[in-house]
């Protein structure tokens, strides 16, 4: 199977924006609005979140497989390290809030860190459940109050992922047809129109799939469209109306998406594209990218809590500063979180779904071998 090269470091750098995006958050700056949009932690991940839609389909097309190994593969890609930073996130929550009620200028992240907590404590079994089944992000507000994030913040678009993994199969079947990539660009228009009216609940964020299938949609048509078929032409006017309205709507990502896709297609791409994007930094952050992810709020809270028990009185820039070694912080920690939890889990995924494969084809040799003997 061909394997872009490039996703690994594009995945890395994605991850560093959204550790030092979180890190200008939470210090309280100000800053002016262009900027304040350009450090906002969830660009990137929108990033992510088309790039998953890219990789997902490409692996779908190029190694077929049934359903139960498939997403045995893709639970374990997320569960193991999703269930240890919800368990030390919840340990260490106290803590957290301890840090912001002291931190300077984010009341908005306290209320939203205090309710949250009053949630699970009103509400401790649905929660847990709710993080067990991967499902807590499909959750609105009105059934569970802050269920996409309430161990670790950013476990929201873990959940995401999933929800996007259950149905990925059957819509990249779908969009790999004329008719049926132009009914699933509609679907997803109609889908997402209806998020924004609140049609489906309150979200704090698009951790619910139907918010976000627009970008998976994005994702999905950019490896479609690259295979010569006859569905190319459907493909390509999903992808470019998608494109569209989507820039329209959240133009930051859906750029950064089009110039990397660019890019990556093009048959003379310039030189400094594979040295952003294939250099060993960038790839090892990749590498780690989920990890990091997932980690480096847990983390956050913890080097918050230590700075404000220091001092209480710190301003958004000296809080900023004081910051700063959380970053390298995380990245080793996520090291760690990676080689210890991370790749034994997507081991073990691998070794389930080849457990499954085999006995489907062993029932598939013994039903043969019964209607030769009939």
């Amino acid at each position: 199977m061909k394997r872009f090269e490039q996703f690994d470091g594009l995945r890395g750098l994605l991850a560093l924006w959204v550790v030092v995006g979180h890190l200008t958050v939470f210090s309280g700056l100000s800053m002016p609005r262009w900027l304040a949009t350009l450090a906002n932690a969830t660009k990137p991940v929108d990033v992510f979140i088309i790039l998953s839609g890219f990789v997902i389909t490409h692996m779908i097309v190029e190694r077929p497989e049934s359903y139960l190994p498939y997403i045995t593969r893709r639970f374990f890609r997320l569960w193991p390290v999703l269930v240890l930073t919800c368990l030390i996130g919840w340990l260490t929550y106290d803590l957290f809030i301890e840090a912001v009620r002291s931190a300077p200028n984010v009341p908005h992240i306290l209320r939203i860190l205090e309710g949250r907590e009053a949630s699970i404590y009103a509400n401790p079994i649905a929660h847990f459940v709710a993080h067990a089944s991967m499902l807590h992000g499909a959750i609105p507000d009105e059934f569970l109050w802050g269920s996409d994030g309430t161990f670790v913040g950013t476990a929201w678009s873990t959940s995401l992922e999933w929800q996007f993994y259950l149905l990925a199969p059957l819509a990249i079947w779908a969009a790999r047809t004329r008719r049926g990539a132009i009914a699933l660009l509609l679907i997803c228009v109609i889908l997402m129109t209806a998020y924004s009216q609140k049609a489906f609940g309150h979200y704090y964020r698009y951790s619910t799939i139907v918010g976000a299938c627009g970008y998976f949609l994005v994702g999905i048509m950019s490896r479609l469209r690259m295979d010569d078929t006859e569905a190319a032409t459907a493909q390509t006017i999903a992808l470019t109306i998608s494109m569209a309205i989507l820039l329209f709507v959240n133009p930051i990502p859906i750029v950064m998406w089009g110039l990397f896709y660019a890019a990556l297609i093009s048959e003379r791409r310039p030189a400094i594209f594979d040295r952003i994007f294939l250099n060993r930094c960038a790839k090892y952050l990749g590498d780690r990218s989920y990890s990091i992810y997932l980690v480096h709020i847990v983390v956050l809270g913890v080097v918050m809590w230590f700075i404000t028990r220091l001092s209480s009185s710190l301003t958004s820039g000296q809080m900023a500063v004081a910051l700063l070694p959380y970053i390298p912080i995380s990245i080793a920690i996520s090291h760690v979180v990676h080689e210890v939890i991370e790749k034994p889990g997507i081991s073990l995924g691998r070794q389930f779904a080849q457990y499954f494969r085999s006995a489907h084809r062993n029932i598939e040799a013994l039903q043969n071998a019964s209607a030769s003997g009939d």
